[in-house]
């Protein structure tokens, strides 16, 4: 019999009550997302004043860039010969393998980077907020995901809603900055997509994928110093304990995010991803509007400030449900039966 109480425990699909080991898991389980969502939040919306910031001091996006990869992927590789971690070694099959990631992860970092040089904060974080509705209709069409709800939907409207007000605030524009925000734009959507894919289909640790992303974005990093001459800018640089701090920071919050982001990237959607990333940014707001004054107006940032409401009310996702296969409609001929009932004697004997 069971029981009445209504404080029972819920019941499995099986109508089986869940032993105590298996609802530990689940907390726990659920309780480490949490923890990976808020260390990505607070990880990549720092990262970006930071950059922000250190640009303003020494105007060399892509050797700033190069400084946080050594640091990621440097992290990475010692932390694994020391044994806290497990890295995996370079192999050529997933180099090879991981290579499109690494060029996709670069274009964003690098696009990321001129948009900064180019505009102020939130601009950048406008044009993120739009990368959702594109992931959206991408995850539907290449990731086997069904399309978001109705509720889900208001939320990216919602979220493009607030970048067209923060679009029409913008009184300082800059043909430059919008061409680096749209290239960043169709950069961040292919990333989110592509690198998902990669996370899935690569079997590696989230340590070793950090390896693998920074260390193979490296070369074409210091390709792109000489195509857009940042050697100039580097020798006039002033160096002093602002600049050489803000640096320094930058480095340790580029291993922060580059484990929180792939750790992240495992256990939730593409979308999903998006949009947390997309939440995260009204904390990159406040900092930005708190530490100095290169921020939108007031109308700007309650453009930004319906974004992030939109955020908050979407829900991921399912995925598409198999079409189940009808049962067969062939009837065995007596032959075929006789056949049938010989085999299953001969298993018997």
């Amino acid at each position: 019999a069971k029981f009445s109480s209504s404080n029972r425990m819920p019941e499995t699909s099986s109508g089986a009550y869940p032993s105590p080991a298996s609802l530990f898991l689940s907390n726990f389980v659920n309780g480490k997302l949490l923890l990976g969502i808020i260390g990505y939040c607070i990880t990549s919306s720092t990262l970006l004043i930071l950059n922000k910031a250190a640009l303003v001091y020494v105007d060399t996006p892509n050797v700033l860039l190069i400084v946080q990869l050594l640091a990621a992927g440097g992290s990475a590789y010692i932390f694994g010969r020391l044994g806290f971690v497990e890295v995996d070694p370079l192999e050529m099959p997933k180099v090879k393998a991981f290579l499109p990631a690494v060029l996709v992860f670069f274009a964003a970092l690098f696009t990321n980077m001129k948009c900064l040089e180019f505009a102020n904060v939130e601009a950048v974080i406008v044009f993120r907020c739009s990368v959702p509705i594109i992931v959206a209709v991408c995850e539907y069409l290449f990731l086997d995901r069904e399309l978001p709800s109705l509720r889900s939907w208001v939320s990216l409207l919602c979220i493009l809603g607030g970048s067209i007000v923060y679009a029409i605030s913008d009184h300082g524009f800059n043909v430059a900055a919008y061409y680096w925000l749209f290239s960043y734009l169709g950069v961040l959507s292919f990333d989110m997509l592509y690198v998902k894919y990669i996370v899935d289909s690569v079997k590696m640790t989230t340590w070793g994928r950090v390896y693998y992303n920074n260390i193979l974005s490296i070369p074409p990093a210091i390709l792109c110093v000489f195509l857009m001459k940042e050697t100039e800018n580097l020798k006039n640089a002033v160096w002093n304990v602002p600049s050489v701090s803000i640096w320094a920071l930058g480095c340790i919050f580029s291993v922060a995010i580059s484990f929180c982001g792939f750790n992240l990237r495992a256990a939730v959607s593409a979308l999903s991803f998006t949009v947390i990333g997309v939440a995260n940014k009204l904390i990159t707001i406040i900092l930005n509007v708190t530490v100095w004054d290169r921020h939108a107006g007031p109308m700007g940032i309650g453009g930004l400030l319906i974004c992030m409401l939109g955020s908050t009310i979407y829900q991921q996702a399912p995925k598409k449900k198999k079409a189940a296969h009808p049962p067969s409609s062939h009837k065995p001929r007596d032959s075929e039966s006789v056949e049938l009932l010989a085999t299953e004697g001969n298993d018997k004997d």
